[in-house]
């Protein structure tokens, strides 16, 4: 709760501590400032008294350095080469392949898939064996699986992905199960792993 300290003006508790974070690197040296009677640093303290700290504040450990967290992220895969877009004549199979630049654990992953022309409805993109996490497929038997079991509106897909160090690759082998695809018929895919990062 708000309270005036002896000297006068906002005691810490005022700024930091009222939502349960310690002030830290610039906002303490502002109560500070408060705290031994200055008019300017008191008046940005009433002001910040009246709005509060942003949570993502606490991580600051000095003025524009954070302090590692535990944050949630996208991770797309991009084709290993060409385009994520298969076509009458072309690739059977096409790699998507991600290397997180930060230790990344998948959770949750997405896919689209596009398709031109009425064959290639009768066509289904599968995913051959399983995604994989360097080399350790993620999958409780290797085995095709259709990639729209993983559409972006699918409920109860969560994953736990094995944790992948910065420069593990996540590949996923995508290939066509049906008929060929005619003339001017397409199906592009997408896909990307939403997961947390220690960053």
């Amino acid at each position: 709760m708000a309270y005036r300290n002896p000297r006068g003006g906002y005691s810490a508790s005022m700024v930091g501590p009222r939502r349960g974070y310690p002030m830290m690197g610039a906002d303490a040296a502002l109560q500070a400032a408060a705290d031994n009677g200055d008019p300017r640093a008191q008046a940005l303290c009433d002001a910040m008294r009246g709005c509060g700290i942003p949570d993502w504040r606490n991580r600051q450990i000095a003025p524009g350095v954070q302090a590692p967290c535990d944050d949630l992220y996208p991770l797309p895969l991009q084709p290993l080469a060409g385009t994520p877009t298969f076509v009458s004549g072309g690739p059977t199979l096409i790699t998507l392949t991600a290397r997180p630049q930060k230790p990344f654990r998948g959770e949750r992953p997405v896919s689209i898939v596009t398709r031109v022309g009425a064959g290639a409805a009768a066509i289904v993109p599968v995913i051959r064996g399983a995604i994989r996490v360097g080399t350790d497929p993620q999958a409780a038997q290797i085995a095709d699986m259709p990639i729209e079991f993983l559409d972006r509106t699918s409920f109860g897909v969560r994953m736990v992905f094995a944790p992948a160090e910065p420069g593990i690759d996540i590949n996923v082998d995508v290939q066509l199960v049906g008929p060929a695809l005619g003339a001017g018929e397409t199906i592009t895919v997408f896909m990307a792993i939403w997961g947390s990062t220690w960053a």
